[in-house]
């Protein structure tokens, strides 16, 4: 069961969990004001945007909608090793989600306090938009249900409950824990749905609906500890609908043929998927909502 035995670096879309923990904190506000230079220096290492840009003057959201590295690193310096990591282990990276089912790995988490000998300050920084840090496809898509579930965490499971000639054994849903407010939680929905705005409608349009989602676009890793050339993983991790969320969905792609990024190959597929099963779950179109207030 390739969601609960593949670690793989799940990139961009892990700036989720950057930001949240940053406004959890009250650190920033989704229009806080940032620098973006292009580069971030970090112990002798430099972190480039993916496009290799410099853009200015941004916000928070624009660190989401415009997938900036460097932005995502600025965050995670604001948070410090011991915050960042604390929030990384509430959403549940680094250890099996409990699901039950066999097989399952916890993915690798390197922090200061697990691994001191080898772990530094670029680590956090690389980790804060997903790379040097691997997960599971299940890992990420219970991550990306606690946004939506109002940053309340909650066991994923399978069985709805166990019918026997003796009775009925159902299978009550199980609380982790609250991982971020709902307040924090409802502000980082309206940056995703910001994010999915900004993708053309030939590549995300779930007609009757407005949806959130964050790509991804991330290298993978070789035997030796270095990333392959020009091979990737794409993904996109969205929730629908917007306001009032019933699906958490994440798309990724092993290696897809020709354009890479993940707003290209894997959101035309979430949108797909989502369209289908909001209708066969018969929850009703909403009224056309603008989250432009964020932007």
């Amino acid at each position: 069961n390739r969601a609960i035995t593949d670690q793989y670096e799940p990139g961009s879309v892990f700036k989720l969990i950057t930001a949240g923990a940053a406004l959890d904190l009250g650190l920033v506000e989704p229009d806080t004001l940032w620098y973006d230079s292009g580069v971030v220096n970090i112990s002798g290492w430099s972190i480039f945007n993916w496009d290799s840009s410099a853009n200015g003057l941004q916000t928070v959201t624009e660190i989401l909608a415009k997938s900036l590295n460097t932005g995502a690193a600025w965050l995670a310096e604001q948070l410090g090793p011991d915050r960042f990591y604390e929030y990384v282990a509430r959403f549940g990276f680094g250890k099996v989600t409990g699901a039950g089912l066999s097989g399952e790995v916890p993915g690798q988490v390197r922090t200061p306090e697990n691994d001191p000998e080898n772990w530094r300050p670029v680590d956090m920084a690389t980790n804060s938009f997903g790379q040097g840090i691997t997960a599971t496809p299940l890992q990420m898509a219970m991550a990306l249900a606690t946004i939506a579930n109002d940053g309340l965490a909650m066991k994923p499971h399978l069985v709805r409950e166990i019918i026997s000639p003796t009775g009925r054994q159902v299978i009550d849903p199980e609380p982790l824990g609250q991982v971020l407010s709902p307040e924090t939680a409802h502000t980082l929905r309206q940056m995703m749905g910001v994010v999915a705005d900004r993708i053309p409608t030939y590549l995300l349009d779930v007609q009757g609906y407005q949806v959130g989602g964050k790509t991804g676009t991330a290298s993978i890793v070789t035997e030796d500890g270095g990333y392959e050339d020009e091979s990737y993983i794409s993904s996109f991790a969205g929730i629908a609908p917007l306001e009032d969320p019933v699906l958490a969905i994440l798309v990724k792609l092993d290696e897809p043929q020709g354009v890479p990024w993940g707003t290209v190959v894997a959101a035309p597929s979430f949108g797909t998927i989502a369209q289908a099963v909001l209708g066969y779950m018969k929850i009703p179109p909403q009224e056309s909502k603008l989250v432009s207030d964020l932007q």
